[in-house]
């Protein structure tokens, strides 16, 4: 096994760890979840552009992982990450990982090491 391979299958591993404490979890949005991890305070448009998902799946997102009760009340409050105003525009919000997301993705990281299974 190569080692991409085997960086690979600790990936996967890490995933399957995080995916059976959050079974609701999708593909897409553990990649929306370390997207916000690596670019703290990231705009709706810089978390599209580095994920490829729409504003409106970035928005998705933010409603099921906030920590503040969603407009439409179907999504699930995770809490792991917080949108606040951007100081530096108005006209645009923050997104960052809480305490919570960032646990949540240490886990995986540990998970994915095999540091932790």
């Amino acid at each position: 096994m190569s080692l991409k391979q085997s960086a690979l299958a600790q990936d996967i591993q890490g995933f399957k760890v995080a995916m059976l404490q959050h079974q609701q979890i999708r593909v897409s949005q553990l990649l929306f979840l370390w997207a916000v991890a690596y670019k703290p305070n990231s705009t709706h448009s810089e978390i599209a552009a580095e994920t490829g998902l729409s504003i409106g799946g970035v928005s998705r997102n933010v409603d099921i992982f906030g920590s503040r009760k969603p407009k439409s009340g179907r999504e699930k409050c995770l809490g792991l990450v917080d949108v606040k105003n951007n100081p530096h525009d108005d006209r645009t919000m923050l997104i960052d990982l809480t305490d919570k997301g960032r646990n949540f993705i240490e886990l995986y990281q540990q998970c994915a090491h095999g540091n932790l299974v």
